[in-house]
């Protein structure tokens, strides 16, 4: 009886064993995996893996920031490594879109994205789906346009997707600065290029900068009530199957991701680091509006630059307007979105609006 005692025990002493092994060693596996995404490696680009993703490419990311021979306009020592090789995170090049009465059951409603209309024909780009590709190529009536966010910054902005009036295509370099996304062009030669300004930064196109276009930040819900024959961003073609997109992401809330990288710049306490700001740039007068203080004080009447502008809140999307007026006219202007603490590290001597 006792033997039988003593062996049953055994057994169980073994199966705890075991699983307290099988726990251990996933806990390992974890770990390694967590590493190795975008928030858990903070080399310099000088200690980076010197990868080339892009078919075609001459060059890595690596040996075009370390080259001496070309130009920049940043501390190439403040550019780190993103945790992913060039191309690590695909772009999509061949966005798929379904109308709104056709959106799959995964896209949440609630979520915030880009929306952009261009000649009757409006896109949503959720940030569920942009958290993974973060630049979409684009083609709206025969406009080439360039839709990018950085969810470690929360910079959502639309450009123009050409350089020198010839249409590019551009790619996720896997490396950041100040936290933001370095994007690249696909196209000879090549340069980096700030996300949070569309401004090239590194490579012979320093000095050059992408046009930003009127687009607003708002929620799948909201564009669907205001925009019932708009079309919503569901993947792209070859991007892999559409289910991928369910699932949480830095920390599952996008407006306070849990994963972010240094910023080497001085703490500006004129607002919270993750307070959302939407801000332009008029004859190099930099200017941000706090999103909460607009949506409290709109409309109301500003100067930039020493030019007349009247900032609005639009009620059905919730998002910002801002307005250049002349003779009477109005003319909307192009903002930027993103965290304040971006805002201010692109643009440290920005006026604010809070």
């Amino acid at each position: 009886m006792l033997s039988r005692l003593f062996l049953r025990r055994m057994n169980m002493s073994k199966k705890i064993v075991s699983s307290s092994l099988i726990v251990a060693f996933g806990l390992v596996i974890c770990i390694l995996l967590f590493a190795s995404t975008r928030g858990g490696d903070q080399k310099t680009i000088s200690e980076a893996q010197d990868n080339t993703r892009y078919t075609n490419d001459p060059r890595s990311i690596r040996s075009l920031i370390l080259d001496e021979g070309v130009a920049s306009s940043i501390d190439r020592n403040e550019i780190i490594s993103g945790g992913v090789p060039k191309d690590g995170i695909p772009s999509i090049d061949q966005p798929v879109f379904v109308s709104v009465n056709e959106m799959p059951a995964w896209l949440e409603r609630s979520g915030d994205g880009i929306f952009y209309e261009a000649d009757g024909v409006a896109h949503f780009y959720p940030y569920q789906i942009l958290v993974r590709h973060e630049i979409v190529n684009d083609t709206i009536a025969e406009k080439p346009v360039l839709v990018t966010y950085c969810p470690l910054c929360y910079t959502g902005i639309v450009f123009e997707r050409t350089i020198e009036g010839q249409e590019v295509e551009f790619g996720v370099s896997g490396v950041l600065h100040h936290s933001n996304l370095l994007m690249y062009n696909r196209s000879e030669p090549e340069s980096l290029w700030a996300q949070a300004s569309g401004d090239a930064v590194v490579g012979p196109a320093t000095g050059s900068s992408l046009t930003i276009l009127p687009f607003d930040i708002t929620t799948l819900e909201e564009f669907v009530a205001s925009f019932p024959d708009g079309e919503v961003l569901v993947g792209g073609d070859g991007s892999g199957p559409l289910g991928q997109y369910q699932g949480e992401v830095y920390g599952g809330d996008l407006r306070n991701p849990d994963l972010r990288f240094p910023n080497p710049g001085e703490a500006d306490d004129r607002l919270e680091p993750t307070a959302r700001v939407v801000g332009l740039v008029l004859d190099g007068e930099a200017r941000a509006y706090h999103i909460e203080a607009v949506e409290r004080s709109a409309p109301f009447e500003d100067e930039v630059a020493g030019r007349a502008l009247e900032v609005d809140w639009d009620q059905s999307l919730g998002a910002v307007r801002v307005f250049e007026v002349v003779d009477g006219v109005r003319s909307r202007l192009p903002l930027s979105a993103s965290f304040w603490f971006s805002w201010v590290s692109t643009y440290p001597d920005t006026s604010l609006f809070k």
